[in-house]
């Protein structure tokens, strides 16, 4: 028998090698794909007003920028800062714009791994997890999305990571460098503090002697944090509060709560497939769970499944709770982007957990044909937005063959989120000077010649703009429109027409003799 086993040795571990390298590959494969997928629509949609408003900043010496964002009260400086620096390094081309999200999305790929490994999640589960996040519309979306929340991602990952470190031995370096990063991510994006109350409460409920170090870092946070508090309150106030920032922000149903872990698991699109696969993978992954948290062989490797439960559902619901709590809501899935690889870890693992080995087989494969399509849906039917820049463009061109106008045309909107991102593209891409004018109703329109704008989806009154100006005496001409999942945005002109002649008088013109000619 020494001899049979001693040549099946050399045969087993070839077939651990060649697994291993087989894992090795699909994970590489993953990565490729996480990148590929980014890169390969990375200019796809024109800067929307958010966008823009970041690239103007960004314009500015240091002092103006740092008051423009003071004045926009709802978010930290930190990514306007990253992006000044940015556009003095390569300028404000849409590719070297871009390219700041999209690196900054490659990068979270180091704390993802890290996370992945301190939740000892194995390499089937690992590739799932992976696989999901590489097609996230959410993460593809802010991967290419100039503004905050990429960088927010990452710091929310090293916040996680150095946390866990925490839980294993709560020494004063890991408790300077959790600090640190979590002092950068409040800086980045408010919900950061959400992420730091997850982590004090974790504290509290599984670990209380390491909540003092843990408290005392987050006190020298909340007093570095401070200045910038008093002088974003201050503006608040004086603005008269946050309704002209966040009064667009619907109060949140608990429907937007489950769309958000729809997102996570894959393609949003087509709605009834999306809706049943976020029920059909909730169920397996509680199956699975159950089974996780039971086999966890140590209090740390609790401790730390724990903890990415609760990152993975709090921040979502305690979003929705307090947005139908507060005046203003703050719901929006952008900011719960701190949830998703905790959440996508558990799915993973959950589903490699089930049992018995054919109803894991079944669940997988599902899934796996879910991810495929939603590497179709993420590539071929990008996530775009209203393309106000081409917009702009053919509103000029229609402008210029409606006939001139006497002086600068005018645009009147009845939505005040238009102005800006038009002003923008006119100045900016086409160097032209127009009258853009925010009115509160079709009332305050006036003019003989104008264009109105408003958004189609957004208006709430029985009657279109259009027939409220007919029976004020408008005649209505060409428009132009463009439109998005969330908008359609219409601009048309409006003119009035001039007053008829009467028909003798009109006669009397047409056989009048012609002057005499010399």
């Amino acid at each position: 028998m020494a001899p049979i086993a001693a040549a099946s040795a050399p045969d087993s571990t070839s077939a651990k090698a060649r697994l291993r390298r087989l894992e090795v590959a699909a994970l590489l494969v993953l990565v490729a794909g996480f990148i590929g997928i980014r890169l390969w629509n990375l200019t796809a949609f024109c800067l929307d007003s958010d966008e823009i408003f970041s690239l103007l900043c960004a314009r500015y010496h240091l002092g103006h920028l740092l008051e423009s964002v003071r004045a926009d009260v709802v978010h930290p400086p930190l990514s306007y800062l990253l992006l000044w620096v940015w556009v003095k390094i390569g300028g404000e081309s849409m590719p070297w714009l871009r390219l700041l999200p999209f690196l900054i999305s490659i990068l979270a790929l180091g704390p993802v791994w890290i996370v992945f490994r301190q939740l000892r999640i194995g390499t089937p589960a690992r590739i799932i997890a992976l696989a999901l996040l590489a097609i996230n519309d959410y993460q593809v979306f802010h991967a290419r999305y100039v503004r905050m929340y990429a960088l927010f991602f990452l710091l929310s990952l090293a916040s996680v990571a150095l946390y866990n470190l925490l839980l294993e031995g709560a020494t004063r370096k890991r408790v300077i460098a959790l600090t640190l990063v979590n002092l950068l991510l409040v800086y980045t994006q408010y919900f950061g503090w959400m992420v730091i109350g997850i982590e004090g409460l974790h504290l509290l409920w599984m670990d209380r002697r390491k909540l003092k170090p843990f408290l005392l870092g987050t006190a020298v946070i909340a007093l570095l944090f401070a200045p910038w508090a008093y002088t974003a309150t201050q503006a608040a106030i004086a603005k008269g509060g946050l309704a002209p920032n966040l009064g667009w922000i619907r109060h949140p149903k608990i429907g937007d709560v489950w769309w958000y872990y729809v997102g996570c698991n894959g393609p949003l699109w087509p709605i009834p497939v999306a809706s049943a696969m976020v029920f059909f993978l909730f169920g397996a992954m509680a199956a699975g769970l159950w089974r996780v948290f039971r086999a966890a062989r140590t209090p740390l490797e609790t401790s730390r499944l724990r903890f990415a439960a609760l990152l993975a559902f709090l921040p979502p619901f305690t979003a929705y709770l307090v947005s139908n709590v507060l005046r203003n809501s703050i719901w929006g899935n952008r900011h719960l982007i701190v949830s998703a690889v905790p959440y996508l870890a558990l799915l993973a693992m959950g589903l490699v957990a089930l049992r018995p080995k054919w109803l894991r087989l079944i669940v997988l494969s599902i899934a796996a044909a879910w991810g495929a399509f939603g590497v179709y849906r993420v590539t071929l039917y990008p996530e775009l937005r209203n393309n106000l820049d081409v917009l702009t463009g053919q509103l000029i061109e229609l402008n210029a063959r409606a006939g001139p106008p006497s002086g600068a045309p005018t645009v009147e909107f009845l939505d005040p989120y238009l102005a800006f991102p038009m002003n923008y593209y006119l100045e900016s891409h086409y160097h032209q000077k127009w009258n853009l004018v925010n009115v509160a109703g079709v009332d305050e329109i006036s003019g003989d010649r104008v264009w109105v704008g408003y958004n189609r989806k957004s208006w709430r009154q029985s009657r279109t703009p259009e027939d409220l100006l007919r029976a004020r005496g408008y005649q209505i001409g060409p428009g132009v429109w463009a439109g998005d999942r969330w908008d359609r945005i219409a601009i048309f002109l409006a003119f009035k027409a001039f007053p008829p002649q009467p028909t003798a008088k009109l006669w009397q013109i047409r056989h009048s003799p012609k002057p005499r000619t010399n």
